[in-house]
């Protein structure tokens, strides 16, 4: 990086292009992928992790390896409280462990979603004997799906590997996979970003790859699954059509540095992908994964993580969390203890005090002193401002979160003045946040899930033609109110006639009553209400009299 004029540019240097080793690659290099994004995604893993030894590991060690001749793009890096202290000795850091809390509690907020599959079905009204479209359920199907998202333990994959991960490193995919020697049904399996590569065409996704390694008789290699989509002509009707293309590819890597390509070699070179061939589906239109991405990076064409633009504020936490640490370890009373007085070993050496408890030797001022007992010992406690740590992480925390999710969502009571009311404020943004991340999500389930659908037909089927469906995903409801808070606003309303006693049983109840129990209730207040309006009706009568 140069000055000139007293800005920053970047001196192009202009290299020869190479072509990859790799097929499809794009990079010049022979590693498949970005080295730069790369390099951030595993950035985004690491402090997710919440592990303080793999962050300084990260930072001293692996860091200038890593970054190579990409070092400018980590230039800040290198002032990062964790890259300045891991040279130095005795200091304790300390994690806030606030990135995967963050992750975690978005995940956790977001939820178990029910999926099904739904169907248009004609309706005959009894009275009229009229006819009518109406989306019911599609029992049938909906519970062959079950089977397959529990064959797959598909909930754990959505929570803990593809929610999580996507917001993590910004992006990855679903693939979706037929091995009869392990199921009977498709197997659902999701890579993140870090192994994913994205080929887009007119801002659409035309083919998605994926990268897996393995080792054989003392050599690495890696494998490219590349899923895309391809004009054919149909054997019957003659028409173009799409069909679904799977294609791959396994590379010897040359085990030294970078572990950069060294050479592509045949499937069947090592037992893992052996039996492996390229295929096609002349039946399904549509690609055998599916990209799951939040946050679109129009610069670098990737998803962008949660992380991006606060891994500064993190080390800033961290280093305020560790300073008051070893600010409290100062604090610790100090003993001076006279030379007299100290323990010796049996050879005559005095024991050296020991670190934690910061014991001290001091010798006396003045042997001469008289009226003071010098052979005692004095202790001593520093007075240390720990109110500024705390305000200082607050402040840090709160510019974190800022338009990601309120600190009174990760249980933080930035003011204990508030009351309910204004806490529940508080969490409109985390609202917000969850509300775009669920419109997302569904988007990524329905595709995957009409996908699954679709490879079954065709596991069950090979002749037939795979079907189209139409599958629903329901997110749980986040903060509901309480039954006290429902009652409170949902009683005024239907008493003043404002929604039918239905409607009322049915928001203020829920699920909480079977339909019997909610007709019940229905009827007795509509039995109240009845009596309460004869009662009134009386009494209007009654007051008409008397004039």
């Amino acid at each position: 990086m140069r000055k000139r004029n007293g800005f920053n540019y970047r001196q192009t240097v202009t290299t020869p292009v190479k072509q990859s080793k790799i097929k499809y690659s794009p990079y010049a290099n022979n590693l498949g992928y970005d080295e730069v994004i790369r390099e951030k995604q595993e950035e985004y893993a690491i402090w997710y992790g919440g592990e303080s030894d793999a962050i300084l590991q990260y930072y001293i060690e692996a860091r200038p390896m890593h970054h190579g001749s990409n070092y400018e793009e980590f230039w800040n890096r290198k002032d990062y409280f964790w890259a300045v202290v891991g040279r130095e000795d005795d200091v304790k850091c300390t994690h806030s462990g606030l990135p995967k809390a963050i992750i975690d509690t978005l995940v956790n907020i977001l939820g178990k979603p029910e999926i099904g599959v739904s169907k248009e079905e004609t309706v005959i009204n009894a009275e009229t004997n009229e006819k009518t479209l109406e989306v019911v359920e599609d029992i049938a199907t909906t519970a062959r799906l079950q089977k397959i998202i529990e064959d797959n333990n598909f909930y754990n994959i959505h929570g803990q590997e593809q929610c999580t991960y996507t917001m993590v490193i910004g992006d990855g995919a679903y693939f979706v996979n037929i091995d009869e020697d392990l199921s009977e049904y498709p197997i659902i399996e999701y890579i993140d970003g870090r192994n994913i590569e994205f080929e887009r065409k007119a801002n659409r996704i035309i083919a998605i790859t994926a990268r897996k390694y393995y080792s054989y008789n003392d050599k690495n290699y890696m494998l490219t699954d590349r899923r895309s989509t391809k004009w054919a002509e149909d054997a019957k009707t003659g028409k173009r059509k799409r069909i679904a293309t799977v294609e791959y590819n396994l590379y010897e890597l040359s085990n030294v540095g970078s572990d950069e390509v060294s050479k592509a070699v045949e499937l069947d070179t090592i037992p893992d992908t052996t039996g492996l061939e390229n295929l096609e589906y002349p039946d399904i239109n549509v690609m055998l994964a599916v990209p799951c991405l939040y946050r679109y990076n129009k610069n670098t064409e990737r998803g962008d993580s949660f992380f991006t633009g606060k891994l500064d504020l993190f080390d800033d936490l961290d280093q305020s969390k560790s300073q008051s640490s070893n600010t409290n370890r100062l604090s610790t009373p100090v003993d001076y203890i006279p030379e007299g007085l100290m323990e010796y070993t049996s050879e005559g050496k005095p024991i050296p005090p020991k670190r934690y408890d910061r014991r001290f030797v001091t010798m006396p001022a003045d042997l001469n002193a008289v009226g003071q007992n010098l052979n005692q010992i004095h202790t001593s406690q520093p007075q240390l401002n720990f109110e500024q740590y705390t305000k200082e992480q607050l402040q840090l925390i709160g510019d974190i979160l800022v338009g990601l999710m309120s600190p009174a969502t990760l249980g933080i009571d930035v003011s204990l003045k508030d009351n309910a009311d204004a806490q529940r404020e508080k969490e409109k943004i985390t609202l917000v946040t969850r509300d775009n991340l669920v419109d997302m999500q569904t988007q990524i389930l329905k595709r995957l899930f009409n996908l699954v659908l679709k490879i079954h037909d065709y596991m069950t089927n090979p002749k037939g033609k795979p079907g189209d469906y139409e599958i629903t995903v329901n997110y749980p409801e986040y903060a509901n109110p309480t039954f006290e808070n429902k009652l409170a606003y949902l009683a005024p309303v239907y008493v003043s006639g404002g929604m039918s006693a239905k409607r009322y049983v049915n928001d203020l109840w829920g699920d909480a009553l079977s339909d019997e129990e909610k007709e019940e209730e229905v009827r007795i207040l509509e039995q109240a209400k009845n009596a309460m309006q004869q009662m009134q009706d009386f009494n209007s009568g009654q007051d008409d009299m008397l004039f």
